[in-house]
């Protein structure tokens, strides 16, 4: 067995690996802990569907943590079909500001709650970066997943997570 210990929100995460197992233990963590993996834009139709299979074929050597997948939207709704049987929720990677109308290229949260997500990653870094978003439109996203009834994974701000933990460099 091996024993990794980390900080989060300045208390104390276990994490207690046997073999191949990777167990949480809820005695010492009263927080629900979260495993995702964001795809980005990564991975085709069979790519994706492919490794839905390959992780869910590894589910079982995870416990007491929520594991989530966030696929390209071309593969949401196939995660979500994949996935019903398993433990395994499926993300949106992002989702507009707006319930819906002409926005080119924007998946709203009525869309991917149809096809099955159940969280919605929002604030990532890379969104803050490439497109210039905003505390203000992020705060608007978060504000309509809530009225669709997701759990939001929204991700802080690099200089909010440097004030806090200080720089890693």
């Amino acid at each position: 067995m091996r024993i990794f210990l980390a900080k989060r929100n300045h208390k104390p995460v276990i994490f207690l690996i046997f073999g191949n197992r990777i167990k949480i233990p809820n005695i010492f963590n009263m927080r629900k802990h979260i495993l995702a993996g964001n795809w980005k834009m990564n991975k085709t139709f069979s790519e994706g569907t492919e490794l839905i299979r390959q992780i869910i074929e590894k589910e079982s050597i995870i416990e007491n943590v929520q594991l989530i997948i966030a696929p390209p939207f071309i593969l949401t709704k196939e995660a979500f079909n994949l996935t019903s049987n398993t433990k395994i929720a499926v993300s949106g990677q992002n989702c507009s500001n707006q319930a819906k109308g002409a926005f080119t290229g924007e998946i709203s949260a009525e869309m991917l709650k149809s096809v099955g997500a159940k969280y919605v990653i929002l604030g990532h870094s890379e969104r803050r970066a490439y497109y210039h978003e905003t505390n203000a439109l992020i705060n608007e996203k978060i504000k309509i997943s809530l009225q669709n009834g997701f759990t939001n994974v929204t991700v802080p701000s690099i200089a909010t997570v440097t004030s806090v933990i200080g720089d890693p460099s």
